[in-house]
């Protein structure tokens, strides 16, 4: 098992990675590239999950991310460094991140992995890992509220664990793109309200507090 190749996360080990570095090549009919992946450039790991999971995985680079990556190469969008392109699967289990890294447009360095949800996140890291360029959809886990969505934990914990995010809309909460602007980093974080804020808001009372975090799905 390798991650020799690709874009493998920097920050957390994933339960499977698939990675390679295509060829981005010139077509003389066409305004932009053709992506080409090679069998001696191509890496995969699985540390953990089933053979179930491992096909849902490729389907899903095969029919999802292989395809998208060929018509952004045709319409010529990666050339620089910063040329960063996130795909994540609609349920939220996948996540890929392709870059040429600074390779004048030769190479396109993919990395596709099965996102870890954490059971649990403090604010400290949460913060950590949207700097980092995580969308608050790779973190948490969002659900159906009263007419809207939300993120809700399982149980109220008390402390700085985040239990609740409101209505994601109202609140102009962005889930599946980068927050790159500290003071919109900043504004989003305020809406991530963990037990002490339910005990704070019930005056130090932690049982009238959980019952307040039962109510809420707003």
């Amino acid at each position: 098992m390798s991650h020799e190749w690709g874009d493998y996360p920097e920050n957390f080990t994933p339960k499977m990675y698939w990675g390679a570095r295509a060829i981005l090549e010139r077509e003389s009919d066409q305004p932009g590239k053709a992506l080409h992946l090679l069998p001696d450039r191509q890496s995969f790991e699985r540390l953990d999950g089933s053979q179930r999971d491992q096909d849902a995985f490729f389907s899903w680079i095969n029919t999802e991310v292989l395809p998208e990556l060929r018509r952004l190469a045709r319409e010529n969008h990666f050339y620089e460094w910063d040329n960063l392109v996130t795909i994540q699967s609609e349920d939220g289990a996948f996540m890929c991140q392709a870059t040429p890294k600074g390779s004048g447009g030769e190479y396109l360095y993919i990395g596709c992995w099965e996102i870890e949800q954490e059971s649990t996140i403090t604010k400290t890291p949460l913060k950590s890992q949207l700097q980092q360029g995580h969308t608050l959809n790779d973190i948490l886990a969002f659900v159906p509220g009263q007419d809207c969505e939300i993120f809700k934990a399982d149980k109220f914990y008390p402390g700085d664990v985040v239990i609740y995010v409101p209505d994601v809309a109202l609140n102009h909460i962005p889930l599946s793109c980068q927050i790159t602007d500290p003071e919109k980093l900043d504004e989003v974080l305020s809406q991530c309200h963990t037990g002490q804020d339910f005990i704070d808001e019930c005056g130090g009372d932690a049982e009238k507090a959980e019952r307040l975090f039962f109510y809420c799905d707003w």
